[in-house]
């Protein structure tokens, strides 16, 4: 074993600063409304104490076994959402294992080539993948990328493991949020349906109307 890296003033003010970032972050958790205003909100608060050029969410999709590339907070995002199968990516690796995932030069990288040309497209040397996971649901994969080669480093890594264990059961809330809502409209649909075939007793009217009701909750 090497020596340990040295404690020094500068580095001791940067953990505090991370920490007091993580304190800010998790107030901005607590009352966060959408995921893309989480994410973004997120983005701005880690952007003084954590180097990256884009954050992003990856949501499994277990009908399809897919990841699902939706949020994409930074510079020069692809065109989202981007959907592929589970074994074809990081972060679909990273959901599977429920390990972090640190890729240090990603030119020197072979595995997962259809994101990695993604990122190479936009410039991103190093990339960093997390698991979202609460209560042992696993929601998916938070990613931080960089220009720059090797930017994340032990330091960073346990600082951006506290910062998924943190994100993950805002996602989840978020995500229970809007199933809620997508049920409360299927409700509301069934209602309209009902009133329709009340309404309209002649078939050519009841179809239509029934069928505008349906493409709103689909």
């Amino acid at each position: 074993m090497g020596p340990e890296p040295a404690v020094t003033p500068d580095s001791r003010l940067a953990t505090v600063q991370r920490y007091q970032a993580l304190l800010a972050m998790a107030d901005v958790l607590v009352h966060h409304g959408s995921l893309p205003d989480l994410f973004h909100e997120l983005a701005q608060r880690l952007q003084r104490v954590v180097f990256f050029d884009f954050i992003n969410f990856s949501l499994h999709q277990p009908a399809h076994n897919t990841m699902r590339l939706s949020i994409w907070e930074g510079t020069d995002s692809p065109p989202l959402p981007m959907e592929l199968p589970v074994a074809e990516t990081v972060s679909g690796w990273v959901w599977e294992n429920q390990k972090p995932l640190v890729l240090d030069d990603i030119s020197q990288e072979t595995s997962f080539p259809r994101v990695l040309d993604v990122l190479k497209e936009r410039g991103a040397n190093s990339y960093c993948m997390l698991p979202l996971t609460v209560n042992q649901r696993r929601l998916g994969a938070l990613g931080f990328g960089s220009r720059k080669v090797g930017a994340y480093g032990i330091g960073d890594l346990e600082f951006l493991t506290r910062v998924a264990q943190l994100v993950a059961p805002a996602v989840e809330n978020s995500l229970t949020r809007q199933m809620l809502i997508r049920e409360k409209e299927r409700l509301e649909a069934l209602l309209e349906v009902n009133g329709s075939v009340t309404k309209y007793l002649d078939l050519q009217k009841l179809v239509p109307a029934i069928s505008a009701i349906l493409r709103r909750v689909q």
